[in-house]
């Protein structure tokens, strides 16, 4: 199972953004001047949002109004209303990502730097994991408040697959393979993988990068640094996902199996495979197909560390959390704000909680044994937030990371180089050769 978050990430990876911000003529539709506009993505998670506006409208002089587009035509829409910020048609406050949109629409001047209001009110920061509110900086600003979940990488496992083959829960790389190796004896495919969707994929290469060369050099090569691409520790990581799938781990048919389609995590949740590398909702989707199998069975841990790399293996990467930002031209930026600051209120990460997402609100931990009654989902909430207050830094995966028309290159060269239809050499020569800009 996939959510709609999901969904809407990976269209928009596949399509080349291409944002003009040039003078458009007058929008003939008028707002209402008492009245602040909120663009968001039209999914099941949008009841967040219109509970949100109903509760801020309750006492607020300038109203809110939510405008909810279909979670497929967003992006696009997104694009064209913000190409005239000063428009009529254009949010006053939009959905984001922090990634190469939001990278994009804050070099535009489109979107507002929130740093002059924090200073004015901290708790707009301090109430925020720093983690994740810093994936929202552009050159050292912020353009977006957190919403919606988290969404770190998880490797989920099956308890009893582990315990009927005398495995213990790894705590090491070197105790991850040997389980693999298990698994594989016993046959059975040690790791579900939907590598047909492709960005299944793409979660081995962050995970594993992360550790193997640290932050700071995955940056410079999601930033265009060509001779990180090449480097010996890019080249490390490359043969640890190669020794991995020629070994067998993911199976031989991981190509043709999809995780958006329950494929994948079915061989999770029927006990045909022990592992699974998924982003943080993965664990709503077992519990949506499975949930008798998410209460008893379905365990969780942060990558296990491997071995002398360079990479702190509290470290997480995943899609950090959707974002509210700002338009620069709003005529009601005191307004705007106020309606960002409730979304660290208590009411609105109980909504979230009660959803089944973990808010990055320093209040959430605290928050989950008060609201959330089911204690396998209690007990996720609990596990997933203490991952993320431990983390020393929440690094975004590699295609948000770069610009939009380098995403389907980029997945297509990882998918390749992981089924060996092409070798290290070619896919360091395709990823030194992605538009970074």
């Amino acid at each position: 199972m996939i959510n709609e978050d999901e969904k809407i990430r990976g269209r928009g990876h596949c399509c080349s953004l291409v944002l003009s911000f040039a003078a458009c003529g007058s929008d003939t539709a008028s707002k209402d001047e008492n009245v602040i506009h909120i663009m968001s993505s039209g999914d099941s998670s949008a009841n967040m949002e219109r509970a949100l506006v109903d509760e801020y409208n309750k006492t607020a002089d300038v109203k809110a109004v939510l405008d909810l587009v279909t979670s497929a035509d967003y992006q696009n829409k997104l694009q064209t209303v913000m190409s005239n910020p000063k428009s009529d048609s254009a949010p006053d406050i939009f959905f984001n990502w922090a990634d190469a949109l939001m990278i994009q629409y804050a070099r535009a001047d489109v979107s507002a730097p929130l740093d002059e209001y924090m200073e004015k009110d901290p708790e707009l920061k301090d109430n925020f994991l720093p983690s994740i509110l810093d994936a929202a900086k552009v050159d050292g600003k912020y353009y977006g408040i957190p919403v919606r979940g988290v969404q770190p990488i998880v490797l989920f496992y099956n308890k009893k697959v582990l315990s009927d083959n005398g495995i213990e829960a790894p705590t090491t790389f070197d105790e991850f393979c040997d389980a693999c190796e298990k698994l594989k004896s016993a046959g059975l495919t040690p790791i579900a993988l939907g590598g047909g969707d492709q960005w299944p994929t793409l979660n081995w290469y962050s995970v594993i990068y992360q550790q193997v060369m640290g932050n700071d050099d995955v940056q410079k090569m999601m930033d265009g640094g060509v001779d990180e691409w090449s480097s010996p520790k890019s080249k490390k990581a490359l043969e640890i996902i190669r020794d991995m799938v020629e070994k067998g781990y993911f199976g031989t048919t991981y190509d043709s199996v999809k995780h958006t389609d329950g494929a994948a995590p079915a061989l999770l949740e029927q006990g045909k495979a022990g592992f699974e590398l998924m982003g943080s909702f993965g664990y709503s989707g077992h519990k949506a197909a499975a949930p008798e199998f998410t209460n008893d069975d379905l365990g969780y841990m942060v990558f296990p560390p491997i071995d002398g790399v360079k990479g702190d293996a509290k470290d997480l990467v995943g899609n950090p959390c959707n974002y509210f930002s700002m338009n620069k031209y709003t005529k009601h930026p005191e307004a705007c704000v106020e309606f960002l600051k409730m979304l660290y209120s208590d009411k609105c990460v109980e909504d979230q909680l009660k959803a089944g997402n973990l808010p990055a609100t320093t209040n959430a931990s605290e928050m989950v044994e008060k609201v959330v009654d089911n204690a396998s989902d209690g007990a996720f909430l609990e596990w997933e937030s203490q991952a993320l207050t431990d983390a020393p830094h929440f690094m975004i995966t590699w295609t948000p990371n770069h610009v939009s028309s380098s995403s389907q290159p980029m997945l297509d060269g990882m998918q390749q180089y992981f089924n060996g239809s092409i070798d290290m050499g070619t896919f360091i020569d395709e990823m030194k050769a992605l538009p970074t800009e």
